[in-house]
């Protein structure tokens, strides 16, 4: 695996010199050139390699159930799907020990019920970095990752918001741009 990303990183890296080359040889600037930096800021991914899809965001027991649950073997590494700054790391009542990461528009994202926290408040992640381990804290059922999507401080349905986004959580695709932009 990091053999392959490693590849990867280095073709965007090409990828980026050559367009870069060509530009300089017209004497212009290419106001299209994005840095591997900036590609990697706008990235997408999975939150885990491998998991099975349980539990849908909507009403449930006549409560807002405001995320979706994704259920791995306990201790599981999971990552950050988008980049962001850490805003909360610790024990969140029935979130169990969760984080909550906030993108540069300010949309927050929370991964809960971890085993173990592997990042801090005040951290700047990127996507594919892992920051934790699923687990079964707070009020939880089963071993799995529940994550939210807040908007504007609202909780919003992951499934059409990271659809979007080149990222389908729900049968676990992601957009193969996306996996090259974050090797970078």
């Amino acid at each position: 695996v990091v053999a392959k990303l490693a590849g990867q990183k280095k073709y965007i890296a090409r990828l980026c010199a050559e367009r870069a080359s060509r530009s300089n040889g017209r004497g212009g600037v290419d106001k299209d050139q994005v840095s591997a930096e900036q590609a990697t800021a706008d990235v997408w991914l999975l939150p885990m390699e491998e998991y099975t899809f349980t539990s849908a965001y909507g009403v449930r027991w006549g409560k807002l159930h405001a995320g979706v649950d994704l259920a791995g073997p306990e201790g599981m590494p999971y990552k950050a799907i988008h980049a962001g700054k850490v805003t909360k790391s610790g024990y969140m009542g029935g979130y169990g020990y969760a984080i909550t990461i906030q993108n540069d528009d300010g949309t927050e994202v929370i991964y809960a019920h971890s085993r173990r926290l592997l990042v801090k408040a005040g951290q700047v992640v990127k996507a594919g970095q892992v920051i934790g381990e699923v687990g079964m804290t707070g009020a939880s059922y089963g071993t799995h990752l529940h994550i939210e999507i807040h908007v504007n401080g609202q909780p919003t349905d992951p499934i059409p918001y990271l659809r979007d986004r080149g990222v389908d959580i729900k049968l676990g695709v992601e957009s193969v741009y996306a996996g090259l932009a974050a090797a970078s």
